[in-house]
């Protein structure tokens, strides 16, 4: 995940596929969501379908095309600045979790 957009309350996704660049762009976003309230966001990925959640509402979702057959166990996993320190995070992450199972849909 990241931020966007002016002032920074826009969420962006990159997942790099065998059908996305090297940075996963094309990028997935979900415009003027954010806050300053501590607020729940979640990503899933059931295989074809990429899904991001804000306080347990589906706010933005797209086929990922690819696969993740290019994955490489050499790179970070970024969360919300970039590696290069560019797109500074605006806030504080909270609480992180990866689970390997798309999770059901919130009630």
């Amino acid at each position: 995940h990241g931020q966007a957009g002016d002032p920074n309350n826009d969420i962006i996704l990159r997942v790099r596929t065998t059908e996305t660049n090297d940075n996963g762009l094309p990028q997935m976003e979900a415009a003027d969501i954010l806050d300053t309230e501590l607020q729940h966001v979640a990503a899933t990925y059931d295989g074809t379908m990429v899904r991001i959640y804000h306080n347990g509402v589906e706010v933005a979702a797209d086929t990922l095309a690819g696969t993740l057959d290019n994955w490489n166990d050499g790179y970070f996993l970024m969360l919300g600045a970039e590696a290069n320190g560019s797109r500074t995070w605006v806030g504080y992450l909270h609480e992180v979790a990866i689970y390997d199972r798309d999770l059901s849909v919130f009630p």
